[in-house]
């Protein structure tokens, strides 16, 4: 079953419904089939610039990223100098096909970054999953411009799982990353970017 999500529009609880093959509100009638809801694919021309296989670089705690991908699956590999190799030469889909040769996370539920074990299913997670984000935010302008173009259109990711047990970024943590993000564009005011 999908996950419930916070409305766009009025803030209260949209469901799965599917007849309408999508996200609905009973409150006032939004759905996510509408034009002002964008499907993140890497595949889409449109979307695939907010895709994590889109290879964005930035930097967290020293290690520099050649995709939010990258970072992501390297959090399965304990040794920190093979995660680092991990994050900085596997960019978007070749990182996401490693997935199958590193650690399977599935079997105790812990994650590693820069030589400390973390529960997958904790605080700390999402913290560290948040200082990503937002190392890609801050660092990548190229990603800020894409986020711009879709700040006023709520996102979704129909690809995503939604059990956090069985993959390392639900579509409801993706989602809320990047709603995240977008807001403080709206709430800052800040310009639309340019490439100079």
């Amino acid at each position: 079953m999908k996950a419930k999500l916070i409305c766009p529009n009025c803030g209260e609880i949209a469901f799965y419904n599917v007849e309408k093959e999508g996200y609905y509100c009973d409150s006032c009638k939004w759905n996510s089939n509408s034009s002002d809801t964008a499907d993140i694919s890497y595949k889409s021309y449109e979307t695939g610039a907010l895709s994590n296989l889109f290879p964005y670089k930035f930097e967290i705690d020293g290690v520099q990223c050649a995709s939010m991908e990258s970072f992501i699956q390297s959090l399965r590999e304990e040794n920190p100098d093979i995660q680092a190799k991990i994050c900085s030469d596997c960019a978007g889909p070749h990182a996401y096909k490693l997935r199958v040769c590193l650690n399977d996370w599935r079997t105790d539920g812990f994650v590693y970054w820069r030589g400390k074990k973390i529960k997958r299913i904790s605080e700390d997670y999402t913290a560290l999953i948040t200082r990503a984000y937002d190392a890609l935010f801050e660092q990548n302008i190229l990603f800020r411009r894409a986020l711009e173009h879709f700040k006023y259109h709520y996102l979704i990711h129909s690809i995503g799982k939604d059990d956090n047990t069985e993959t390392l970024l639900t579509e409801e943590e993706y989602r809320f990353q990047l709603n995240r993000l977008k807001n403080i564009l709206i709430q800052q005011n800040i310009p639309p970017l340019y490439i100079l």
